[in-house]
C-alpha cells in the first residue's frame, strides 16, 4: 500500500472512467470503435474500475498529520540522511538491497512527487508537513529526485534549500555526486534541471486551466528567461526581481493568463487586433503590439478572457476597457480580478465606462 502508488492508480482509473463518459456523449460513433477495437466491457469493467477507486487504502498517520509512505513505514527505525555516515554514500554501492529496504531510507521523491503531480489537491501547510518529514529521510541517490523537492521548496518558500537542490540536480554529473559518471550521463538530470528553473525558480503551473507563475528568483540572480509552446503559442518569458514580462513570439493573441502573487506583469502581443468604424461600417485594422501593464501588488489577479482588448488601472480602482466589437453594445471582452474577494465584470457593452 504505498501511498503515491495508490494515488496513481486511483486517478489513472477514474480520468479513464471520466474521458470514456465524455466521448461517449460527445461522439458515440468514436466511442463505439473504441469499445470495438480494444474487447472493454463497460459495464463489467468500469463498476470493477470504480469499486477498486472507492476502496483503494492510502495509508495516513493522523498524530503528524502526514501521508504514510506505506504501511508499516513507523516500524522502521527513524534515522536522518543527515546522520549517514559521508563515507558510506551512496548507499546503494556501499549497503545491501537488504539493508537498505529495511531501513528508512527514501532513494528519490515518493509521497512529495505525488504532491507535486496533484498539487492543486493540496494546502500549504499539507506540503510543507510532508516535505519537512520526508526530505530529511531522503538520500536523493536517484537524478529523478532533486528537481521535485527542488520544485516544491519553491512552492513552500524554502528557498536556500530550493536552490541546494537545483546545483544537486544540474551538477549531478559535473561533480560526480554518486561515482559513476564514468558510466554515462543522467538524462534525468538534465530535464530535472530545466523544470527545477521552469516549475521551481520561475513558478510556472497550470491552475484551473490557465497558464500561471508564482516566481522566486534565487538570492544574487538578477533575472531568468525561458521559451515554452503554450497552445499553439511560442512564448519568452522574462522574470526580474519585480518584473515578469511575457512576449507572444508566434502564434494567436495571449489571452487567459493567471497571474499571482504581487509582481508587475507587462504581455507584449506580437498582434493586436482593433476594430475600427470607417464610412459607417465595422472593419478590423491591425497594430503591431498590444502592451499590458498591472501592478498586482494591488490587484492580485487578473484574467484575460475571450479575445478582449484591455488597459487596466488597478492603483486607482478603475478599468478602462477598449472593446474590440462588430457592433455597438455586443459584448466581446471581459475584465476578472478574481479569486480574493475583488468585484469582477460579469460583462461589459460597448461604450460603457466602469470604475470600481
Amino acid at each position: 500500500n504505498n501511498w503515491y502508488t495508490n494515488k496513481m492508480a486511483s486517478w489513472t482509473l477514474s480520468y479513464t472512467m471520466g474521458e470514456l463518459e465524455q466521448l461517449k456523449n460527445e461522439d458515440g460513433t468514436a466511442y463505439n470503435q473504441l469499445i470495438k477495437r480494444t474487447g472493454l466491457k463497460p459495464g463489467d469493467e468500469t463498476l470493477a474500475w470504480n469499486d477498486i477507486v472507492e476502496k483503494l487504502h492510502f495509508p495516513y498517520e493522523e498524530n503528524l498529520k502526514l501521508f504514510l509512505q506505506k504501511d508499516g513505514f513507523f516500524d522502521k527505525e527513524q534515522l536522518m540522511a543527515a546522520d549517514l555516515n559521508p563515507a558510506e554514500r551512496p548507499i546503494n554501492q556501499h549497503w545491501s538491497w537488504d539493508r537498505i529496504l529495511r531501513s528508512c531510507f527514501i532513494k528519490q521523491a515518493d509521497v512529495l512527487q505525488g504532491i507535486f503531480v496533484f498539487e492543486d489537491e493540496f494546502d500549504q501547510e499539507t506540503m510543507k508537513r510532508n516535505f519537512d518529514f520526508y526530505e530529511a529521510r531522503t538520500v536523493h541517490e536517484s537524478s529523478l529526485s532533486p528537481c521535485v523537492h527542488a520544485i516544491l521548496a519553491n512552492r513552500i518558500g524554502r528557498s536556500e534549500k530550493a536552490y541546494e537542490m537545483y546545483l544537486r540536480t544540474s551538477r549531478l554529473d559535473l561533480d560526480d555526486y554518486n561515482h559513476e559518471v564514468d558510466e554515462g550521463l543522467h538524462i534525468t538530470s538534465m530535464g530535472g534541471t530545466w523544470m527545477s528553473v521552469v516549475y521551481g525558480f520561475g513558478g510556472m503551473m497550470i491552475k484551473d486551466e490557465l497558464l500561471s507563475f508564482e516566481p522566486n528568483l534565487p538570492a544574487g540572480w538578477e533575472s531568468l528567461s525561458f521559451k515554452i509552446l503554450y497552445r499553439g503559442r511560442t512564448l519568452k518569458v522574462t522574470i526580474e526581481p519585480s518584473k515578469v514580462t511575457i512576449d507572444n513570439l508566434d502564434g494567436p493573441e495571449l489571452v487567459g493568463l493567471d497571474w499571482v502573487e504581487g509582481m508587475l506583469v507587462t504581455v507584449q502581443a506580437s498582434v493586436q487586433e482593433n476594430w475600427i468604424e470607417v464610412e459607417g461600417e465595422w472593419v478590423l485594422q491591425e497594430s503591431p503590439m498590444l502592451l499590458r501593464t498591472w501592478d498586482l501588488e494591488e490587484l492580485p489577479q487578473i484574467r484575460m478572457l475571450g479575445e478582449s482588448k484591455v488597459e487596466a488601472d488597478p492603483l486607482g480602482w478603475s478599468a478602462s476597457i477598449s472593446l474590440a466589437t462588430t457592433d455597438p453594445g455586443t459584448l466581446v471582452g471581459v475584465v476578472e480580478p478574481g479569486f480574493y474577494g475583488y468585484p469582477w465584470f460579469d460583462y461589459v457593452r460597448g461604450g460603457t465606462e466602469l470604475d470600481s
